[in-house]
């Protein structure tokens, strides 16, 4: 198990790097964000919850653009939001997506997955990964450089017990 603490004493550097991380406001994509900012990147965070976006990047002193990652046109503006007017983006975390029902509810075993929680989950973990990294690539390729990383964490449904 990782020791938190231990980070400090990590010899690691992305200072002066732009870092863009979807699904950045909490779990995974908050931590990934805190990260990258602790090691000196110049951090976006992009979730669809503006409220809990903006709170979450004042925490770590990040910036924060809001997302939908289901609409190709709210991906590309926050991209470009992210890269800025010299349209510069090193590092692009795609944490954003759901585990859970059209209903909120968790997910359950697959037998019991209805068509349209299917829809929803593909069209967040699926397509919106996609489409992030799509137009991160674009950016990163222009330059001839960058990173992408995408968390496909959420791509399960629970078994019985």
């Amino acid at each position: 198990m990782l020791d938190l603490e231990s980070l400090s004493t990590i010899d690691f550097s992305v200072a002066g790097q732009r870092a863009f991380v979807t699904g950045g406001s909490r779990g995974i994509g908050f931590a990934v964000g805190a990260a990258l900012k602790k090691f000196g990147a110049d951090v976006v965070l992009g979730d669809q919850n503006a409220d809990i976006g903006h709170a979450a990047a004042a925490r770590i002193g990040a910036r924060f653009v809001e997302v939908d990652v289901r609409s190709d046109s709210s991906v590309r503006e926050a991209v470009s939001w992210a890269a800025g007017k010299e349209g510069v983006l090193d590092i692009a975390v795609n944490c954003a997506g759901v585990a859970r029902d059209h209903n909120g509810q968790p997910i359950g075993p697959a037998e019991d997955v209805s068509d349209q929680t299917w829809d929803t989950l593909h069209a967040l973990n699926m397509t919106g990964v996609f489409r992030c990294s799509r137009e991160e690539g674009q950016l990163m390729l222009r330059r001839g450089r960058g990173a992408i990383v995408v968390d496909l964490k959420k791509q399960s449904c629970s078994s019985r017990s």
